[in-house]
């Protein structure tokens, strides 16, 4: 994660870092909805503190590769606000590279969203745009100065967690590599053909669902991760033909 952090951070030119000093980054499924109506109560909430919205789907300038694009502005801006109301890929591939940056986030959601148990009691939930701008209007000046202070504690202080984390410190890269696939595909099949494949290596197989913990399961998962060389993520969505 530090690390990540510091490799963007050095490619990063003055006048990107100028440009982004008040902006927060926005993800959300791109339906009509939530580009008209969500970003504007978003929008008006935060612009009295002087704060203004980057929308990765306006900045299509250039040759540079837009997830390399996208990382770098998620390090680069003061937070994000992440959407998780619909279950966009992207959205949450966005959320996760934040969270694995160490970088402040606001999560929301419609009130009638069933949120994912990693991410129970981190979200704004919100019964209509109206509602959320209110939120976000009474939450934000303290929680900004919050965040500001939390900069300062980066190598110990989980942003996503709100805590301190000494583990954030000695997490070792271990020979074992991550499997990750949606709940709805416990397919044995799916794990062998991995195991079989990677084997002659000498890594070992590690699973989210394997670990028992008393901390916060977002806690557990980045750990794993960051104990992991590497990951092997699933995107199938139901189990079928692709797991034989």
């Amino acid at each position: 994660m530090k690390f990540l952090y510091r490799f963007f951070d050095q490619h990063i030119t003055d006048t990107q870092r100028e440009e982004s000093r008040n902006q927060y980054f926005v993800s959300h499924e791109l339906s009509a909805c939530k580009i008209d109506d969500l970003r504007r109560a978003v929008g008006n909430a935060l612009a009295p503190l002087g704060m203004q919205p980057y929308y990765a789907d306006q900045d299509v300038q250039g040759q540079e590769y837009i997830l390399s694009k996208i990382c770098r502005k998620i390090t680069l801006t003061r937070f994000g606000v992440f959407d998780i109301t619909s279950p966009s890929p992207n959205v949450l591939i966005e959320l996760g590279i934040a969270v694995g940056l160490n970088r402040p986030c606001l999560i929301i959601a419609e009130s009638e969203t069933i949120v994912p148990t990693t991410l129970q009691g981190y979200v704004m939930q919100y019964g209509s745009y109206s509602e959320l701008a209110s939120k976000l209007h009474s939450k934000m000046q303290d929680w900004l100065k919050i965040q500001s202070d939390r900069e300062q504690l980066f190598d110990t202080y989980c942003q996503m967690c709100a805590r301190l984390c000494a583990q954030t410190q000695a997490w070792q890269p271990q020979k074992q590599y991550l499997v990750v696939h949606s709940e709805d595909i416990p397919c044995a099949d799916l794990h062998k053909a991995i195991e079989s494949a990677l084997d002659h290596w000498d890594f070992k197989a590690a699973y989210f669902h394997d670990q028992v913990s008393s901390a916060p399961a977002l806690c557990v998962h980045h750990e794993q991760l960051n104990a992991a060389k590497f990951g092997v993520f699933c995107i199938s969505d139901a189990p079928g033909p692709r797991c034989t």
